[in-house]
């Protein structure tokens, strides 16, 4: 958000804002960055209240894409524990029936 530009010529605004949006802040607008351009008299509780929702849901969506990579990384330990643990279980059968075979 940039603010004061009732303070420029209109002419004036908009080439420093085209600068800033073409030059400065180029990686920030391609990379979604939105521009809201206020004078010192406007209200900007709507762009502000507007940011607050989006990152609102932007933290949502981030925890909701940690929580399923936790899920998924908790059921490959577990199938990987299953398998040990299968593993082990057929490694002391084994060895009960070679330990029983010896003994007869």
């Amino acid at each position: 958000m940039t603010t004061k530009w009732n303070r420029l010529s209109q002419g004036s605004g908009e080439n420093r804002e085209k600068e800033l949006l073409e030059k400065h802040w180029k990686s920030l607008i391609d990379g979604g960055t939105m521009h809201h351009r206020c004078n010192e008299d406007d209200d900007v509780k709507p762009i502000v209240n507007g940011l607050i929702s989006t990152l609102n849901n932007a933290v949502d969506l981030d925890f909701e894409r940690e929580i399923d990579e936790l899920r998924k990384s908790r059921q490959v330990e577990s199938d990987k524990s299953k398998r040990e643990e299968n593993f082990i279980r057929w490694s002391i059968a084994v060895l009960r029936d070679l330990f029983v075979q010896k003994r007869k």
